[in-house]
């Protein structure tokens, strides 16, 4: 005779371990998986904002600190003057481009100029020096042209007028052309 065993479903079940290929699961554990993931980047993420926190405080009491504020200063300080230097240099150098006159042409004018006389004013354009000047006598006027002849930066020098200005006292007007750099003298 044979014996059944009703009980023996039950029995079976207990012995059978997680089936791994169960969709089940398979299931729960990406559940798992994708929580842990999700509250390690959390924390993670909780952990970053702590310490980007303690940072700003960080540079915000330095910025507040009197050694910043004049280092801050002083970076703007150096700042504006390095763009006064750029301008500057541009200033130069278009003086440079434009050929401009420098000191040493108004100390050779006002060397060659006799006593008595006085300048009124002098005006360039190009390679055209125009002086208009007060001279006490037309000698004086005549001085004065034949030492701007003399002059090596002139290449021809012409009176364009003397007239009476008041009583004794006379205007001149005298009319150079500029030696061209490198020009035979």
């Amino acid at each position: 005779m044979n014996d059944y065993n009703f009980f023996s479903i039950y029995k079976k079940r207990r012995k059978q371990g997680v089936d791994f290929h169960s969709p089940y699961v398979i299931g729960l554990l990406s559940i798992v998986i994708f929580a842990m993931l999700t509250f390690g980047l959390v924390a993670r993420n909780m952990l970053m904002e702590n310490h980007i926190q303690a940072l700003r405080a960080q540079v915000d009491n330095i910025k507040a600190s009197s050694a910043f504020i004049e280092a801050e200063k002083l970076r703007i300080n150096i700042e504006t003057m390095q763009q006064y230097d750029k301008n500057a240099q541009v200033v130069l150098g278009k003086f440079e481009e434009a050929k401009v006159l420098g000191t040493s042409f108004l100390e050779q004018v006002a060397g060659a100029m006799p006593v008595g006389v006085s300048l009124d004013s002098m005006t360039t354009n190009n390679a055209v020096v125009k002086i208009t000047c007060t001279v006490p006598t037309r000698k004086a006027a005549a001085e004065f042209q034949l030492h701007l002849k003399e002059l090596p930066i002139f290449q021809s020098v012409h009176m364009s007028y003397v007239t009476v200005k008041e009583g004794t006292v006379f205007s001149a007007g005298i009319e150079c052309i500029i030696r061209e750099a490198g020009e035979a003298q």
